[in-house]
């Protein structure tokens, strides 16, 4: 009898571990997953954001093979690798970008108070945040104004317009 006891003690004991090991491992599973998409989405979201300092110019090489070359007091963020159904960078200043074609992932220039999507194109823009208006020169491909409330203006390749963020409207030049 006493040995029945034991045995059974050590067979409840084991199951008992057994049981402790399995909930153990679905916890570190779970805290491993969802550190892992954290750190992920971190990746996706977090910017490197460059300043031109007064005087001096900056070329940047993007993780799609688009350049963009930065002219002075210029402010550009974007992100290590473009993720997603869309390439986004953000620009307070003056730019020149030759974007890489990819039709299935618009390029958007987010700026203040509108932005410019196109596919792929070389385009020169101005558009510093402390300055009513962005002025957008348009070499090749085709560009989009994006403004207001969800209203649009394309450029073709040699014209050129100027926003009036205040008045909200965009005018050839």
């Amino acid at each position: 009898s006493g040995v029945r006891m034991k045995t059974y003690k050590m067979k409840r004991y084991f199951h008992d571990a057994l049981g402790y090991a399995a909930v153990a491992l679905i916890a570190v599973g779970i805290t491993l997953f969802l550190t892992l998409q954290v750190v992920s989405t971190n990746e996706e979201t977090q910017l490197t954001k460059i300043e031109v300092p007064v005087g001096q110019k900056a070329h940047v090489l993007l993780s799609d093979g688009t350049s963009v070359w930065l002219n002075s007091k210029s402010k550009f963020s974007f992100p290590a690798v473009f993720n997603g159904d869309k390439r986004q960078v953000y620009l307070d200043g003056e730019a020149y970008f030759e974007v890489s074609k990819n039709s299935h992932r618009p390029f958007i220039v987010d700026l203040d108070k509108a932005s410019i999507r196109v596919t792929g194109t070389s385009f020169h823009l101005q558009a510093y945040a402390c300055e009513p208006d962005i002025i957008v020169e348009l070499d090749e491909g085709q560009v989009d104004l994006l403004y207001g409330d969800r209203q649009e203006y394309s450029l073709r390749p040699g014209e050129s317009l100027i926003y009036n963020k205040v008045k909200k409207e965009p005018k050839p030049i």
